[in-house]
């Protein structure tokens, strides 16, 4: 359960600051692909909660449990689409 609860800290803070930037990023471009982004940050950081909450409250773990697998194929999705976003 440990393993499941950093990385879900991984995944939320990961997608909270991509998040942040893809907004600021969508605010001065007003290019409808950041906005798409951002909403696909939103929806990992959405996820990255239910996982965290799921984790402290042992009822709700046998309904939104993540395996550890599965959060590590994630953050390596965040960690592409950044990659995607930031090249030059």
């Amino acid at each position: 359960m440990e393993l499941e609860v950093f990385l879900g800290g991984m995944l939320l803070g990961f997608s909270a600051i991509m998040l942040a930037a893809s907004a600021v990023a969508y605010r001065r471009v007003r290019s409808p692909r950041l906005l798409f982004i951002a909403l696909a940050f939103l929806v990992f950081a959405v996820k990255a909660i239910v996982v965290l909450v799921a984790a402290v409250l042992p009822d709700l773990w046998e309904t939104f449990g993540v395996p550890p697998a599965i959060l590590a194929f994630d953050l390596a999705v965040l960690v592409l689409l950044y990659l995607a976003v930031a090249r030059r």
